[in-house]
Parts: C-alpha cells; sequence; structure tokens
C-alpha cells in the first residue's frame, strides 16, 4: 500500500504593512503552512492568476488602490477561488467594516493587533471544516 504524502495547506497573505507580512509568514511558516503573499489588492490577482491551488486568504482591510472588501468581492467572480475561505484582517473594530466584509464574502475577521493563537484558532475553525466537508461529500 502506497501513501500519497499530504500536501500542505497554502495560505494567500495580502497586507500592504511589510512589518504585518513578515510576522504573519514566520507564524505560517512556522506551523508549516505554504505561503503566497502579496502587497496589495493588484498583485493578489496576479497571484490568484498564478498559483497553484490555495486553501484560505488573509486580506487586510485598509490598502492603497483597492481595499480588502472590494478585493473579496473580486475573489469571489473567479470560478476557482469562489469558496475558499477569507479571513479579514484589519486595525479596525468597526461593526459596519466587519458586516461589510461579511457582506463582500468573508468568512471571519482579525482585529490587529493578534496573537498567533487566535489566528490560527480563526484559520483552523475553516481549514478543518473543508476537510470534515470533503470527508462526508467523498
Amino acid at each position: 500500500m502506497t501513501l500519497t504524502p499530504q500536501r500542505k495547506e497554502t495560505v494567500l497573505l495580502v497586507d500592504d504593512s511589510p512589518i504585518i507580512r513578515k510576522t504573519v509568514k514566520d507564524f505560517l511558516l512556522l506551523a508549516d503552512y505554504e505561503v503566497v503573499i502579496a502587497r496589495d489588492a493588484r498583485e493578489c490577482l496576479q497571484k490568484l492568476a498564478t498559483s497553484p491551488a490555495l486553501d484560505l486568504g488573509l486580506l487586510d482591510i485598509e490598502m492603497p488602490h483597492i481595499d480588502g472588501i472590494q478585493l473579496v468581492k473580486m475573489i469571489r467572480r473567479q470560478p476557482a477561488y469562489s469558496d475558499m475561505p477569507i479571513i479579514m484582517i484589519s486595525a479596525s473594530s468597526d461593526k459596519m467594516r466587519v458586516l461589510q466584509s461579511i457582506q463582500a464574502g468573508a468568512k471571519d475577521y482579525i482585529v490587529k493587533p493578534f496573537d498567533e493563537q487566535t489566528l490560527f484558532e480563526k484559520m483552523d475553525k475553516y481549514l478543518n471544516a473543508e476537510k470534515t466537508d470533503a470527508k462526508v461529500a467523498g
């Protein structure tokens, strides 16, 4: 019996802050995730076109040119990523921004600053749900 190695889960990280990108990337790499990084919405859309399958997105809301809420809507229009779990990351806890994010298609919301435990709890909620859904369907 041959076992196929399990593919590492790949996370898309989109944030215009170099500090946040580095911190979150380090959290993810230490936890054995693959990470695809984009500095803004335009770079994100380029990465979506060229990256292998992505399992989850972490998107900043406040970015130049195209904000994270608009980016979620753009991602949702792409068939390959229409169901990908997206967690928004923002320094704002404004209820209107949270609501706009969810209405745009985000699954959850994290307020900066956050620790790795908070990040992984949110991520696990959606990544484990996808695994369970796949097992039920298969």
